[in-house]
């Protein structure tokens, strides 16, 4: 099981709070927004979804990450991100592509203390296109 651990703005999560932020807004600036000396938050969750794909025989690709849609239970500050993105397959010794458009389902948790969103995504051995909203 991978998990990701991605810090967020307090001003961020204080929006988030008072309802001036969406769940989805809020994981949005997360992921996509800001600067970063090494790798940003979106190339590490492309990685962690290459590695589902890297025994797939060709060369794949990862562009156009999203957000689709976000569940939230302020309560216990859990959910669960739908991400898509455009897989690319490149053979070339067969001189092939191929494109695909992928949905994942990620689970996350707010930890106020150490100001981070908590992403766990799925193990390869379990994960399943059964695992829907």
């Amino acid at each position: 099981m991978a998990i990701l651990k991605l810090e967020y703005q307090q001003d961020d999560y204080e929006s988030l709070q008072e309802g001036e932020l969406s769940p989805k807004e809020f994981l949005n600036e997360v992921l996509f927004s800001g600067s970063y000396e090494d790798i940003s938050p979106e190339d590490e969750v492309i990685d962690i979804f290459l590695g589902y794909h890297g025994s797939d025989g060709a060369t794949p690709e990862i562009s156009d990450l999203e957000l689709e849609e976000v569940e939230y239970d302020e309560e216990k500050e859990t959910g669960k991100a739908r991400l898509s993105y455009l897989l690319a397959y490149h053979s070339a010794c067969a001189g092939s592509s191929s494109e695909e458009l992928i949905s994942e389902l990620v689970n996350f948790k707010i930890d106020q203390k150490g100001s981070k969103v908590i992403f766990t995504f799925i193990d390869l051995d379990t994960r399943s296109t059964a695992d829907e909203f």
